[in-house]
């Protein structure tokens, strides 16, 4: 739903003056309440339309929870000096093209895409038995990840509970770590998970009976451990 539009004067610095750029800003908003993002904000130039603010709101906070806007700006020819990045001395360049644009889609077998439990479960080396819903949402899609994974989604739209099984890499545990970021851990049917939280959705990862488990969803925190309990206890 686009909530509404206006018009407004957002402060910009240009030529080294503050000036009030006259700005178009629209609201959009989910139809339904189904998962956590509450609306997105875009505020553009009235005269030239080049973007100037945008902002992600979750579901019931006034204040966003990822936020960019432009504080300077200046109009004219970009030189193409800008565009050339010297890479670092020891950097891993690695060309994406359309190899790994297909890396990205299902894997396919025979050319189509295996899907549904009964025959993913023949090309995956772990039991598959996932549960017919999660918090109430309904199994939509069972499909190959990999060449020895599963993909399943309960529900639709925004709403959606994502969950990827695969093997456990020697039945280790995932890191308590992201980047020297400490996650926290939780409890899930018995096995300890890491849970990275956010206002926007949460993803538990965890280990459990030599299955790697990985939940992603627009969900509380709450939410998506009470989905990865029963997709363990289910598969």
């Amino acid at each position: 739903d686009v909530t509404g539009v206006q018009t407004c004067a957002l402060p910009i610095w240009r030529d080294r003056h503050p000036v009030g750029r006259l700005a178009y800003r629209v609201s959009v908003s989910p139809k339904t309440s189904a998962g956590l993002l509450g609306s997105i904000q875009l505020a553009w130039d009235a005269t030239r339309g080049i973007p100037l603010q945008f902002d992600i709101y979750a579901r019931g906070s006034t204040t966003p929870v990822l936020g960019l806007q432009a504080t300077s700006i200046s109009y004219g020819a970009v030189p193409a000096s800008v565009f050339d990045i010297a890479p670092p001395a020891g950097a891993h360049i690695v060309n994406v093209g359309s190899s790994g644009a297909r890396g990205m889609t299902a894997t396919k077998h025979h050319g189509k895409p295996v899907t549904g439990v009964k025959h993913v479960a023949a090309h995956v080396s772990f039991p598959l038995h996932p549960p017919a819903s999660v918090n109430g949402l309904g199994l939509r899609k069972v499909e190959l990840s990999g060449h020895d994974g599963a993909l399943l989604l309960y529900g639709h739209g925004l709403g959606t509970i994502a969950a990827i099984e695969s093997p456990a890499s020697g039945g280790a545990s995932p890191s308590t770590s992201l980047d020297g970021l400490s996650l926290p851990t939780r409890t899930v049917d018995g096995a300890s998970a890491t849970v990275l939280s956010t206002p926007l959705g949460t993803v538990p990862r965890f280990t459990k009976g030599g299955v790697a488990y990985t939940v992603v969803g627009s969900v509380t925190a709450t939410g998506a451990e009470s989905a990865a309990g029963a997709l363990a206890a289910g598969g």
